[in-house]
């Protein structure tokens, strides 16, 4: 069985307008949202054996955060089309991943994250800032890919997370 967490960077800062999208910032609440997010993967005993993050600099520091917080010590890898590609590009990089892995957390963007449980599932989900979906299917490999094996396992808010 292999697992997909899926989340979305948590809520970036945008009081300043001459920033850079790619170089946007986590507001104070983004970083509420991201520690909340990790408490609960941890209280859900969600595992992930790897990390792949937009480079976008508030995915990255959701991604941080999230390591931090579950104690994650591998290197939180970066994909550059994880910031605004399109679906063929984020399943290719899936189908690279290591046999071994089990389950991976994959950092990034929306509308390409809903895009990617619609497409995975065949469920319509909002995926807010900070939300996290995970799904799973069966298959060894992950060259195997089938959209068509996924199932929608959980979707988590942080909206909804007491502190």
């Amino acid at each position: 069985m292999k697992s997909i967490l899926i989340l979305r960077h948590a809520n970036s800062d945008w009081s300043n307008d001459n920033v850079d999208d790619k170089e946007r910032v986590l507001d104070s609440r983004g970083v509420d949202q991201a520690k909340k997010t990790a408490k609960m993967m941890l209280q859900q005993k969600l595992k992930y054996d790897t990390i792949i993050s937009s480079p976008a600099t508030r995915a990255l520091q959701t991604a941080t955060i999230i390591k931090k917080e579950t104690a994650f010590t591998k290197d939180i890898m970066v994909e550059e089309c994880f910031y605004f590609s399109d679906l063929r590009r984020i399943i290719a990089v899936l189908r690279r991943l290591n046999p071994d892995v089990e389950n991976v957390l994959i950092v990034g963007h929306n509308p390409l994250w809903s895009n990617l449980v619609l497409y995975l599932t065949d469920t319509r989900i909002s995926m807010d800032t900070g939300s996290l979906a995970v799904v799973s299917a069966d298959f060894k490999s992950w060259e195997q890919f089938d959209s068509s094996k996924f199932s929608l396992n959980s979707y988590f808010n942080p909206k909804e997370l007491k502190k």
